[in-house]
C-alpha cells in the first residue's frame, strides 16, 4: 500500500510555544547538571596530615568540595555496590 506524499498537509504550530517548552526543557537539564557529584578513582593519594600514602581511595566532589573520601574504587552509578 503506498502513501501519497502530495496530500500531506502540515499542521500549524504556534512558535512560541515551542520555544517556551525549549526553554522549559533547557533550564531542568542545566539543573540536573549542577546536581551531579564527581567521583575521582585515585591509585594514591598522600594524606598531608599524617604524611601517608593512601591507596586505592575514591574521593566525592560536590558543589566545588571534597564531600568524602572512600575506601576501593566506587561506582558513581550504584554508590552502594
Amino acid at each position: 500500500m503506498l502513501v501519497n506524499i502530495l496530500f500531506f498537509i502540515p499542521l500549524k504550530i504556534n512558535q512560541t510555544i515551542i520555544k517556551n517548552r525549549l526553554m522549559l526543557m533547557l533550564l531542568l537539564s542545566s539543573t540536573i547538571l549542577l546536581a551531579q557529584d564527581t567521583y575521582i578513582q585515585c591509585g594514591k593519594i598522600i594524606d598531608t596530615k599524617t604524611g601517608k600514602v593512601l591507596t586505592n581511595k575514591t574521593i566525592i566532589v560536590s558543589n566545588k568540595s571534597i564531600k568524602a573520601i572512600q575506601d576501593g574504587f566506587i561506582n558513581p552509578i550504584n554508590p552502594g555496590r
